[in-house]
């Protein structure tokens, strides 16, 4: 096949005209640069979210292509290698300069960031379709006379001439049509028809049905192309217009985000990046910070997806004071117009509590967010949150005055007796700290009260730790503890793998601590290991999975080698061939045990 050969029209059908179009735009941006091509295939770059490889080849049954982007690794035919396809088939500019493919100049570098694009294969009529394309120097400094005999040649130009060149540019580059038309005079949004961004967000956005797990990434990352383009707006100095459009997209994702199965976290990247557009946006033009206020508060409190939620610290800057106060004002009115009665964690409330706190610590630190804190604190949990900044703001008995209230309220708080211990242990009162963490340890014998225990009392836990294990040790009403798995996992933890050995003995633990439990013991005995991990291998061999022989495998490789320091790896490798024999019916197994090597 020859790329003579090569229909447009059939391509645009193969890929979808949302594929097409987008391909064609970059295009006309000026995203391709060509670096090698011939008449039966193509190599490029191209310039999107980044720089992606693409291969294109006239291929005897038809066009094959391949790029390095994400979308093209599913077997899908992206815009990207679209874009490249239009590119290698039109082989000239209209300038009648041939369409060679070499490396940018730094007059090429100050006209993109002009146009806000990347340099271009220069597109031409389809009657330019198949022409030979030559290859140039990659070297920038052999392409300094080419690019002066143009500039020499522009230069004599008439002005007529000129100007019909920039309108046909213009008409290739939209981008660029709308930066003339922002120097002759139009406003930034009049000279900038933002409908079809608008329309290419729907096309990204919208679904019919429930997009699920295996489809979430490339909708997704169609998503992030879209929103790639609309943060090159604010480079090619159109803030506003990506501003706008970014809150055009928040408003599509409060549609369709529900029907998309988000597991791989891809919803969560698409609101990280719009609101990085719309926060770069918002600082790269003058804007009215009122309205800026009611547009952040109007999409925190009624968006479905927490938007907009650290907006108070981030716009900052650009709010001033003004902003921020009208922020404030703004999120008062609305928690006065809340129904009375409505739960803490109530979406609605929820929303206005948290966005107050923000906006309260940026206008006026720590006072003014204690006094919002304080307006509602009546559970523990309220005056633990008030102790911990009064504690972070150097008032340790303020923090402690206000963890007596929270214990008022709910009685024994384990969180605001570590906090009080905290504050007594740094002010030199080892005793009261010492009690504190005995007193939640005893109300609820465990691991992690054991281990803040250890930490909290430091030098001092000794006078602690020998009743401390005992009552790990002993039944407690209520509980369902039938072996020794607490005091074991507290003893580990500790680093007394030999005590823990003997309470493992003495009382059992779960499956997974005894190999845990082997695993430190096979540092110094090793012998004391060995069952362990061979009972381990053959229950993971009942697994009958591949899987779990794998895991066998793995187990009996490291069992091999504690038979090797013990003095029994004769015997060792008897037994593994006796697990072979009898699992012989096994090739699964028989495959794993191999490839690890065993015998």
């Amino acid at each position: 096949m020859h790329k003579a050969q090569i229909s447009t029209s059939v391509l645009r059908d193969r890929v979808g005209e949302v594929i097409f179009e987008r391909g064609r735009r970059y295009a006309a941006e000026g995203r391709v640069h060509l670096r090698s091509h011939d008449e039966v295939s193509a190599q490029a770059e191209v310039a999107g979210s980044e720089v992606y490889e693409v291969e294109i080849e006239a291929a005897e049954r038809g066009l094959a292509a391949d790029c390095t982007c994400p979308f093209a690794d599913d077997g899908l035919f992206c815009k990207h290698m679209v874009a490249t396809v239009l590119c290698w088939l039109e082989g000239e500019s209209e300038l009648g300069v041939t369409g060679s493919a070499r490396r940018p100049t730094q007059a090429d570098d100050g006209f993109r960031r002009a146009m806000g694009t990347d340099p271009v294969v220069p597109a031409g009529d389809s009657d330019l379709f198949g022409a030979d394309v030559d290859v140039e120097s990659e070297d920038p400094a052999e392409d300094a006379p080419a690019e002066q005999r143009l500039r020499t040649f522009l230069a004599g130009q008439d002005t007529a001439y000129l100007v019909d060149l920039l309108l046909e540019a213009g008409r290739r580059d939209p981008m660029f049509a709308a930066r003339l038309a922002v120097e002759a005079g139009d406003s930034g949004r009049s000279a900038l028809d933002e409908v079809p961004l608008r329309n290419a967000l729907v096309d990204a956005f919208s679904v019919e049905d429930l997009v699920d797990f295996d489809e979430a990434f490339d909708y997704f990352w169609g998503i992030d192309e879209v929103l790639g383009e609309i943060d090159d707006l604010t480079d090619a100095g159109f803030a506003p217009s990506a501003a706008r459009l970014a809150l055009f997209a928040l408003g599509l994702l409060d549609e369709f985000g529900d029907m998309v199965d988000d597991s791989g976290g891809g919803l969560v990247d698409a609101i990280a990046r719009i609101e990085e557009i719309h926060l770069r946006a918002s600082r790269n033009h003058d804007v009215d910070v009122d309205a800026l206020a009611d547009t952040l508060v109007h999409h925190a409190v009624t968006s479905d997806y927490e938007v907009f939620y650290d907006a108070p610290a981030q716009y900052a800057e650009i709010l001033g004071q003004q902003g921020l106060q009208r922020f404030r004002d703004l999120l008062e009115q609305r928690g006065r117009a809340l129904p009375k009665g409505l739960d803490r964690f109530d979406d609605d409330r929820f929303a206005v509590t948290f966005l107050r706190e923000r906006v309260a610590e940026v206008l006026g630190g720590a006072d003014m967010l204690l006094e919002v804190l304080q307006e509602d604190a009546t559970s523990a949990s309220d005056h633990l949150r008030i102790a911990h900044l009064l504690y972070r703001e150097d008032r340790p008995q303020e923090a402690l005055d206000r963890i007596d209230l929270g214990l008022e309220a709910d009685g024994p708080n384990q969180r605001l007796n570590e906090l009080a211990a905290t504050i007594h242990r740094e002010a030199g009162r080892g005793d009261l700290a010492g009690q504190l963490l005995w007193e939640n340890f005893t109300n609820q014998p465990g691991d992690l009260t054991y281990r803040s225990l250890k930490n909290g009392t430091g030098e001092d836990f000794a006078r602690w730790r020998e009743q401390a294990i005992a009552m790990l040790q002993e039944p407690r009403r209520g509980a369902h503890r039938t072996d020794f798995s607490t005091v074991v996992s507290a003893l580990l933890w500790e680093g007394d793998v030999d005590r823990a050995w003997q309470a493992a003995h003495d009382g059992g633990c779960g499956q997974g601590l005894w190999l845990r439990l082997a695993r430190d013991r096979a540092q110094g005995h090793p012998a004391d290991a060995l069952p362990i991990l061979l009972q381990e291998a053959d229950r993971s061999i009942e697994g009958a999975q591949r899987t779990a022989y794998h895991q066998a495998a793995s187990l009996l490789t490291e069992a091999r080698s504690l038979a090797e320091r013990s003095g029994v790896l004769k015997e060792f490798d008897r037994h593994v061939r006796d697990v072979r024999e009898r699992n012989r019916r096994r090739p699964a197994l028989q495959d794993e045990f191999t490839r690890a090597s065993l015998p």
